[in-house]
């Protein structure tokens, strides 16, 4: 081979060496894209996570207080029924 054909057979596989790292680029670049959207999908669903988070812990506290109020009516109830006689009774 003469020194002109392996000049051109260097150049020919620097062009395609060159090619393959502008592909490699572009995917890196598509990934890395990806990549921040997954980033952003997991910080918007963390913070829906804690959101729900909150509200059920509020709704358990309003629960808890709702089932308080309850039971002390129906002691209330029961103690009114208890304490007087009934009405048929004179």
């Amino acid at each position: 081979m003469t020194d002109e054909a392996e000049l051109a057979t260097l150049n020919r596989r620097l062009s395609e060496l060159e090619q393959d790292v502008e592909g490699e680029r572009a995917v890196s670049r598509h990934s890395l894209r990806k990549l921040g959207d997954v980033e952003n999908v997991l910080i918007d669903l963390t913070k829906a996570v804690a959101d729900l988070t909150e509200a059920v812990s509020r709704i358990e506290s309003q629960t808890a207080y709702q089932i308080q109020i309850s039971r002390r009516l129906f002691a209330n109830l029961l103690n009114l029924i208890h304490s007087r006689p009934p009405s048929n009774c004179k």
